[in-house]
């Protein structure tokens, strides 16, 4: 079976899944293009990565060095890289809400993911702020001080022109407000219930308006980066193109335009590079080590601030030609951003496991005598 065979068929079978399934979130993706979604978040948090390199370290390289073009060259597709992770985050919230989960329901599985870390790297960042203040971040005045942060635990930069405490602050900010806004949006103008041509029309809008916005200027110096937002809008639309395109090619009927499409895709796809793209998606170490750097990619991207702090500030310049410094940097800031996601990771489960547990315990609810604790029904109160 082809790779496009394939395709159509789990998108057709998982379109009237998500239809009989109404009040359920859509299911795990088939895992033969998970896979190359996770390539794509990969991708995504890498060349954001890069771009701040680019953007922070480029001062240490000689002005007319090689490295330094390449920096420069490299510094945009940073930009591609929020774009990416933007659309990723609309496609999964979007879907869910198509194939009939509630919007809370799903707005309270998606900020699951993102907020808790992003609270807990934050507050490792202040406090190495504060032992080890680099350059002017770290406001001198309390009360300064205390806007700063919780400026920052509220996701305010990215609303407004405010000093971000996490390379990534205002990009993650922008995640937040974006799903509830679009679960607002979903739940009260019922905008699942519409005809799907509405909601690509919707979503059409939406980016037309947002790219329109960039070019005209409209944020201000809010700090708002309508170009990047427009990501999001792609991520719905493609979410509501998702099922019905795998519909489309896989019935064309009678329509010749359709059925030389088909034709021309299953070509390719039985073709020399379709077959190693499927015998390479197919490969268990591929997918494994997909799933592994896509899980830890979004730790990944929280703490790659401080491994490019720390090469910024330790790391001996000038000693090796431009080009085995850049390739050095890259490296190390790769390798310290995925051990620090590893123990922000684990910082993030205890700090889960903590909180359950004090919730189990009857500290977060009112417990009533002989009773039960508030909102956790079946769970008797701890002796």
């Amino acid at each position: 079976m082809s790779v496009l065979s394939r395709w159509t068929s789990n998108v057709v079978l998982s379109s009237a899944a998500a239809s009989s399934n109404s009040g359920t979130h859509a299911g795990r993706m088939p895992d033969h293009y998970q896979v190359a979604f996770d390539f794509i978040r990969v991708v995504s948090f890498t060349t954001i990565l890069l771009g701040h390199i680019a953007k922070m370290l480029d001062m240490r390289f000689p002005a007319n060095g090689f490295a330094l073009r390449l920096i420069e060259s490299v510094r945009y597709f940073g930009t591609y890289g929020t774009i990416a992770f933007f659309a990723l985050a609309s496609f999964y919230l979007c879907r869910t809400l198509i194939a009939g989960e509630g919007a809370w329901p799903a707005l309270a599985r998606r900020l699951e993911r993102v907020y808790p870390p992003y609270f807990v790297m934050t507050m490792v960042y202040v406090v190495i702020l504060s032992v080890l203040p680099w350059g002017d971040k770290m406001p001198t005045g309390v009360s300064d001080r205390a806007f700063y942060v919780l400026s920052n635990l509220v996701l305010l930069p990215s609303l407004a022109p405010l000093p971000s405490i996490l390379a990534v602050g205002r990009a993650v900010g922008c995640v937040v407000w974006a799903y509830l806004l679009i679960a607002l949006a979903y739940n009260g103008l019922k905008i699942a219930q519409w005809p799907r041509a509405w909601r690509v029309v919707l979503w059409l809008a939406i980016g037309a308006v947002l790219r329109w916005g960039a070019s005209a200027g409209l944020a201000g110096n809010t700090g708002i980066d309508l170009y990047r937002v427009s990501g999001f809008a792609i991520g719905g639309l493609g979410a509501e193109l998702w099922y019905p395109l795998g519909t489309w090619i896989a019935t064309p009927g009678d329509r010749r335009l359709t059925a030389r499409c088909l034709a021309w895709c299953q070509s390719v796809a039985q073709g020399t590079l379709g077959t190693w793209l499927q015998r390479f998606l197919e490969l268990r170490f591929v997918g494994q080590s997909a799933r592994f750097m896509a899980k830890r990619a979004y730790h990944t991207l929280l703490t790659h601030g401080v491994a490019l702090h720390s090469i910024q500030i330790s790391y001996p310049f000038g000693h090796l030609p431009d080009v085995l410094d850049l390739a050095l940097v890259i490296a190390l800031s790769i390798t310290i951003s995925f051990v620090a996601a590893w123990v922000l990771a684990e910082a993030e489960q205890g700090l889960c496991r903590w909180v359950g547990s004090i919730w189990q315990n009857g500290a977060l609810g009112s417990v009533a005598t002989g009773g039960e604790p508030a909102g956790v029904p079946g769970m008797k109160r701890a002796a």
